[in-house]
């Protein structure tokens, strides 16, 4: 398997595909920033407004409310990210498989005004094992294809894939995950700021569990997470 280096993915245009609000800090903060920092450009879209995710806001919303705050917090996000346009497919959340044609007209009508060089997102495994993810991956790599642009799936380090059967347990028992995850190894990585990434995920107050970032992964994962992030880069999706 070839491995690349990070000027493969930074200082380009980049179209990255998302599932849902907080997906693009968790996963790829660090990586967008760094992009920017290249000299690069960035258009975001995400599938859904989120509002089947937990809220953790000291007043409870309605779904319809819960989606609206986390589309702005979002946009904070991204816009701390220097990412240069961001677009919400309007997707209902936990059903990104089921309206995947209605996501990529979304997504194309964003394209005319962006000629992206690397399609970003998750890969088949979707980081979680989560639905939306894998399908809003297999959006990704599907128009990689179509615009025959280079495809980079965001992926666990090799020590994390080993050990997330454990961490991640306790989510296969929700009917949004699957019941195994199928990972795959990267070949590109890169190194990131952690605070850049920190700051980020604080626009994400909705989704912070007494104002923690990472709720329910050990210290390790965690320090993982903050430094450096992963990809499986295919030329040729």
């Amino acid at each position: 398997m070839p491995h690349y280096d990070k000027k493969h993915i930074l200082g380009k245009n980049l179209l990255v595909i998302t599932a849902h609000p907080d997906d693009e800090s968790y996963v790829m903060a660090g990586t967008l920033a760094a992009n920017a920092k290249a000299g690069g450009r960035t258009l975001l879209m995400c599938a859904t407004g989120g509002e089947k995710g937990a809220s953790h806001l000291i007043h409870p919303v309605t779904p319809h409310a819960l989606a609206r705050r986390r589309k702005r917090e979002l946009r904070a996000a991204c816009m701390h990210l220097h990412v240069n346009r961001v677009g919400i497919g309007n997707i209902p959340d936990g059903k990104v498989t089921q309206h995947t044609r209605t996501f990529v007209q979304a997504i194309k009508k964003q394209l005319k005004h962006f000629l992206p060089d690397i399609v970003v997102s998750f890969g088949p495994c979707g980081i979680t094992g989560h639905k939306d993810h894998i399908a809003a991956g297999a959006v990704a790599r599907n128009l990689a294809k179509i615009l025959k642009r280079p495809f980079a799936a965001a992926v666990l380090s090799p020590k994390l894939q080993r050990d997330a059967k454990n961490f991640l347990a306790g989510r296969r028992r929700n009917p949004h995950y699957q019941l195994s995850t199928r990972f795959v190894s990267p070949n590109l990585t890169i190194p990131i700021d952690a605070r850049v990434k920190q700051k980020a995920l604080r626009y994400h107050q909705s989704q912070m569990d007494g104002g923690k970032l990472f709720t329910g992964f050990p210290k390790y994962v965690v320090q993982g997470l903050l430094h450096r992030e992963y990809f499986r880069l295919w030329k040729n999706p």
